[in-house]
């Protein structure tokens, strides 16, 4: 008779458990969608018009070309993307995970469901930040905290172009206004420092994005994602990407900031802009210096040295 109760407590706890985890896992299926787009590493769910949906389909697959060609290989796991129309039906879904739900009104990536969700209000730049959360964790890339939130960050803004099959490059390496501008605070304020950004818990974004620019900048980001394969200590990991103590490269990277400061912004960044090939020819013409295409870093700027676009330099699309 031991044996049967000994049984029946340990299948009423299993059972139990089993009841727990379903309704876990269930509470974040979102079931108010309305239309669904399926592609081949990539499902979308959404309460937006179909039509609205492809824009999102082909950021998916631009994105992931990007990594795959500037960085490294995306993995194969598919992500389950939830697009809210509104705010309201974003927060009605936060709502619903109750205590599970993230302290954010901008959307957020599910580790180790692969499940991003976001407020379609916020902009585009929301989208491309939690799916490349998506694409480092599912590679073979074991990032620490501060560089995959710096590392998803950077590509919050970009410039994309429409090609003529329909698909659309996008372009990154541009310097964020809202990030900046914190970092500039922070900056001013004496927190320019590396050491306590690696040891934070919740590493300051804006402080790690503009870190990871200034490497992308000097040519140093994909020396510095690789090189974490092998070193787990962020100090080490800084010195050896740049050859130089960690004190020379804050001092590098204060410098970085105060000549990015004196850029001047392209209008297009804050917006996150998508141009046919005809409109981008047309409005990089209106800029003084003209904006060029930098075919290395694949990313505009301003040409402060030629002030016409010969025929060389026209764009490669």
């Amino acid at each position: 008779m031991k044996d049967i109760y000994k049984r029946l407590i340990i299948y009423s706890a299993v059972a139990a458990f089993s009841i727990y985890a379903y309704s876990l896992w269930d509470k974040f299926n979102w079931k108010g969608y309305t239309t669904k787009l399926e592609g081949y590493r990539y499902t979308i769910y959404s309460d937006l018009p179909r039509e609205d949906l492809d824009i999102y389909a082909k950021i998916c697959e631009s994105l992931k070309s990007y990594f795959e060609r500037k960085f490294f290989s995306t993995g194969t796991k598919k992500v389950k993307i939830y697009l809210f129309a509104t705010a309201d039906s974003y927060n009605r879904y936060l709502k619903r995970l109750g205590r599970f739900a993230p302290e954010t009104e901008y959307g957020f990536y599910k580790l180790g469901r692969a499940l991003i969700a976001f407020d379609s209000t916020k902009g585009l730049g929301t989208f491309t930040h939690e799916l490349s959360h998506h694409f480092i964790n599912t590679s073979d890339m074991k990032l620490p905290v501060w560089l995959d939130e710096g590392f998803s960050a950077f590509f919050e803004k970009f410039i994309g172009i429409y090609q003529k099959d329909g698909s659309i490059l996008l372009t990154f390496g541009y310097v964020s206004p809202e990030r900046f501008s914190e970092a500039w605070h922070l900056k001013a304020a004496g927190r320019l420092k590396l050491q306590p950004l690696f040891s934070e818990k919740f590493p300051n974004e804006s402080l790690a994005c503009n870190f990871v620019l200034f490497a992308f900048d000097n040519d140093r980001l994909k020396r510095l994602l690789n090189n974490t394969v092998l070193e787990k200590d962020s100090v080490k990991l800084v010195e050896e990407t740049f050859h130089k103590p960690l004190r020379d490269v804050e001092a590098e990277w204060d410098k970085w900031m105060e000549e990015a400061k004196k850029r001047p912004e392209i209008p297009w960044i804050a917006e996150n802009r998508i141009f046919t090939y005809e409109q981008l020819e047309d409005e990089m013409h209106k800029f003084y210096p003209p904006l060029r295409f930098d075919r290395d870093k694949e990313r505009f700027l301003y040409d402060w040295k030629v002030f016409h676009f010969k025929d060389e330099q026209r764009l490669p699309f």
